[in-house]
């Protein structure tokens, strides 16, 4: 409903609302409230508040920040006049707390409301700054434009528009004076009348709103009417809107209730005992309609069935009602129709079915309620509302279900629900999204059967007319599908190694109907390229000879009359090659890794999953042992409060399996011994007293002893209770100085083997670390030199990371490089240079422990970082450091940040690596 009065916008005035409150403090404006200065008279209202009200007047920055300037005063009687003097201009904001007068009861507020307002003090010699319900209503909006970097008047003047522009679907209104130049009388004085009364009326329309929640909640009405006004400032202040949905309609409803009269009176009357004369209040009793369309509210937008509620007037014996769209009556309701529950709300509600009006030339149309006793007719308020497209959705198929598949049928039977008013429907059936129109039938049923149907998918849809020959849009569209056989489901394989290659039996679940199958295997999952085998009804089929790989194969069920079905999902069928993920839902990265002796790998991982292990805390070392085909057989976990132990395993001729690193919270070295269940037997740690920190690097077994180093010396280590010897100082080979050796051996003559870093001191100009380089030492049962090879002063390796024996007494070198990258060595059996080669020139450094593996060419096979670490190459060398191949490598389910070449054979590599923050074990066929 829109209650008519004329408003517009000017001005500088707000204000906000609390409860129970005594107002604001006290202060001076720049030294004196009094004296000279800029006089303000102004008015408080709700009703009048009574005489000794508390006033006070902050003044506020430009961004809308109250300061410690401010003043204290009351109001002169009780009609709640108050004035002030301030000493300087600018914005200020106005507080009132006190008791009011009730315009709607003729009586005294049971408790006290506070109400302020934003006012720009001016240079004029008359200044009226009244405050009110509107000014407390825009009170949060105009503070925030303030804040926002707008003008005092100009932020008022906006929240103000806002504020008119929002409630005009319940007073339709032209403003022409400020809101705090409104009074609640004066409504004699023809220039502020309208403007006056837009006040009043709005002021009782939310009294009685609070009345009507004070009543249906049994509370006070002073709290609700303090409730409802914050809550309603608070919603407007953020974007000039009020987005409570139900609101307008409550105040609509507000305002069907107001008893003009007594208000009116009320405050006539107040005013003469006040003053001996009674002022007249502002006019509102035009403002009132009889039949008040409540809903839809205007501009609504409309999309399925609506209830259109007016309110009803106060004769209603023998009324019809009729609701008129775009001025044509589309339905009727007779008072006698009205349920009780209507009666008794004074609300009655006519059922519109907007579809027909979903594909007019405009979207918007007109909602008029026209009530009429004999010849008289009274029409209510007019509603403009928009149909929305989607109001289609009226129009709902019913079957069959969208996107069905029929099998062995040609035909199908459409049905869709009934719309009130439909005197006809319309089917259209389509294979290609109705551009072109396979069949179209119109039935005054609401169903259809199609029929002759091929295979294909197809769409259909409905529309209704009704009896004005109105036709509504398109339904949503639905499909359904004439289908072929279902692909076969439960796919799987069986591989079997043979001497050369491998043989594998496939086999899947059996579809109904089916005459036979086609099978495809190829070597990618778009089967791009692909081998075709046919075969009987049976749902299996063995494949032999197949070389190592990964594969992908599928299978299709044919129908009797020889029509291939669905294709079944691709299915991976690794042959001969597998990966496994290891993690939890924590982090996991890759610290070493081995081939078994047992078959198999050996993983040293660091985790914090505590979904693997409860005691987890940190980081913590994780020990996995896996089977040939990826299947995990054992783990064992070493937990030391929150961080790694071990850098490096090794399993031993026996079986045995030891790790070596530092115990990060005693400082000390330490090596643990687990047999092939990974069960630990013994731990041992060790610091020499003169250190702080002490760590083992590297072990081997020699001579059925167990050696480690430090990087400074050896330590033998008793194999049966881990009993650690004293230090074994390197061998001397002048004029190589050793600098650290954190790499053993045992090798196949059964020497020990020593690797590390050293430099020469013969070299001129020494570089720290540049002119240091790799060392290798061959050492027999006295620990004297048999041989040694080092390329110090060649600025070639900074250091070691692996070695590796590649065949008898020929090793293989990594670490990193002088410059950028790793570099590469391979030294044969007399330990003299053989070849060199600084891997991945185009990419950083890179942690230089990367494992190497063997290959079948008598070299290396290495995973490597490549360009700024971004990528990762498989790279392959033979005896003499000749690369055979180089090709990217990359993982599917992320970056590669860490990992290598467990061990490399002819027809395969086994990779392990950190991928996402897990580590993956990874076997595939030789490039």
């Amino acid at each position: 409903m829109k209650f008519k009065l004329a408003l517009a916008i000017m001005g500088a005035s707000f204000a906000i609302l609390t409860g129970c409150s005594s107002g604001g403090g006290s202060g001076s404006d720049e030294g004196g409230i009094t004296g000279t200065g800029y006089s303000v008279e102004g008015t408080a209202q709700k009703g009048p508040f009574l005489l000794g009200s508390t006033v006070n007047v902050t003044k506020l920055t430009n961004e809308g920040i109250s300061t410690s300037t401010s003043l204290d005063t009351q109001t002169e009687d009780n009609l709640g006049n108050f004035k002030f003097v301030m000493n300087s201009t600018g914005p200020a904001i106005i507080t009132v707390n006190g008791y009011h007068y009730n315009e709607l009861t003729g009586a005294i507020s049971d408790d006290t409301l506070t109400l302020r307002a934003v006012y720009e003090i001016s240079d004029s010699n008359e200044q009226q700054a009244n405050v009110n319900l509107l000014t407390h209503l825009i009170h949060g909006r105009v503070l925030e434009l303030m804040s926002q970097g707008q003008p005092v008047n100009q932020a008022i003047q906006q929240a103000q528009q806002e504020w008119v522009t929002e409630l005009e679907p319940v007073v339709d209104s032209e403003v022409t004076a400020e809101f705090t130049k409104l009074n609640i009388y004066d409504g004699e004085d023809a220039s502020s009348a309208a403007d006056n009364a837009y006040l009043l009326f709005v002021s009782a329309m939310f009294y009685q709103h609070a009345t009507n929640l004070a009543d249906a909640q049994n509370t006070s009405l002073e709290a609700k009417l303090v409730e409802l006004l914050n809550t309603t400032a608070s919603d407007f202040r953020n974007d000039g809107d009020i987005d409570a949905p139900d609101l307008l309609d409550d105040l609509r409803v507000a305002a069907t209730e107001l008893d003009i009269e007594a208000v009116q009176t009320n405050l006539e009357s107040f005013s003469e005992g006040e003053t001996g004369t009674a002022i007249p209040s502002a006019s509102i009793g035009d403002l009132q309609n009889q039949v008040v369309i409540l809903s839809p509210a205007e501009f609504s937008n409309i999309n399925a069935t609506t209830q259109v509620r007016f309110s009803l007037p106060n004769q209603t014996t023998n009324v019809t009602y009729s609701l008129l769209v775009d001025g044509e009556v589309v339905a009727t309701k007779h008072i006698n129709e009205a349920t009780q529950e209507e009666l008794d709300a004074g609300i009655l509600n006519i059922t519109w079915q907007p579809y027909f009006w979903g594909e007019a030339v405009s979207s918007n149309h007109s909602l008029l309620v026209q009530a009429s006793v004999g010849n008289k007719r009274a029409n209510s308020n007019l509603v403009t509302v928009t149909v929305d497209p989607e109001v289609r959705n009226e129009l709902s198929l019913v079957s069959p279900v969208n996107g069905v598949s029929f099998q062995n049928q040609n035909s199908a039977t459409l049905s869709w629900n009934a719309i009130d008013g439909a005197t006809a429907y319309t089917v259209q059936l389509s294979k290609d999204g109705f551009s072109n129109i396979l069949r179209e039938q119109t039935t005054p049923t609401t169903s259809f059967e199609v029929t002759s149907l091929s295979l294909g998918d197809y769409q259909w849809r409905v529309r209704a007319t009704n009896v004005l020959d109105q036709t509504g849009p398109w339904s949503n569209s639905r499909s359904f599908t004439i289908a072929p056989l279902d692909a076969p489901g439960n796919l799987t394989s069986n591989v079997v190694s043979n001497e050369t290659d491998y043989d594998v039996t496939l086999n899947w679940g059996a579809v109904g109907q089916a005459q036979s199958y086609n099978i495809e295997i190829s070597r990618d999952e778009t089967f791009t390229t692909a081998s075709a085998i046919s075969t009987n009804s049976q749902a299996t089929q063995a494949v032999e000879t197949l070389t190592i790989g990964e594969y992908y194969w599928r299978v299709q069920a044919v129908d009797q009359n020889g029509l291939g079905g669905e294709w079944s999902e691709a299915q991976v069928l690794p042959v001969g090659v597998f990966r496994t993920q290891l993690g939890g839902s924590g982090l996991e990265y890759l610290r070493d890794a081995s081939p078994s002796i047992q078959g198999g790998y050996l993983l040293l991982i660091a985790t914090n999953s505590r979904d693997l292990n409860p005691n987890v805390s940190g980081y913590d070392d994780w020990l996995v042992y896996i089977d040939e085909t990826g299947n995990i057989i054992n783990e064992y976990f070493s937990i030391a409060s929150g961080d790694v132990r071990f850098r490096e395993l090794y399993e031993s001729p026996t079986g045995y399996i030891y790790l070596v690193g530092r115990d990060n919270s005693s400082g000390q070295a330490i090596i643990i011994k687990l047999n092939q269940n990974l069960e630990l037997i013994w731990e041992s740690l060790y610091k020499p007293d003169n250190y702080n920190e002490y760590m083992f690097f590297s072990l081997t077994e020699w001579n059925n002893e167990l050696y480690v180093t430090s990087g400074e010396c050896l330590h033998k280590v008793d194999i049966n209770n881990g009993e650690i010897g004293a230090p074994i100082v390197f061998p001397e080979i002048n004029p190589i100085s050793i600098l650290h050796i954190n790499k053993l051996l045992t090798s196949s003559t059964n020497n020990l083997v020593l690797s590390g870093v050293a430099k020469d001191s013969n070299i001129t100009d020494y570089i720290k670390d540049l002119d240091d380089g790799a060392i290798i030492l061959q050492l027999n049962s006295d620990f004297s030199v048999l041989s040694q090879w080092n390329n110090s002063g060649d600025r070639l390796h900074l250091n070691v990371g692996q070695i590796t024996e590649i065949t008898d007494q020929k090793y293989a070198v990594i670490g990193q490089s002088a410059f950028e990258g790793l570099s590469l060595s391979i030294v044969d059996r007399n330990t003299e240079y053989h070849a060199q080669e600084e891997l991945l020139s185009e990419g950083g450094w890179y942690e230089y422990g990367s494992v190497i593996g063997k290959n079948k060419q008598g070299g290396i096979t290495g995973l490597f970082p490549a360009y700024n670490l971004e990528n990762f190459s498989l790279v392959s060398y033979d005896s003499h450091a000749n690369k055979i191949f180089n090709q990217e490598f990359t993982d599917t389910y992320g970056k590669i940040s860490h990992g290598g070449v467990i061990n490399s054979t002819e027809d395969s590599v086994i990779l392990a690596y950190t991928v996402n923050n897990q580590v993956v074990i990874n076997k595939i066929a030789s490039p």
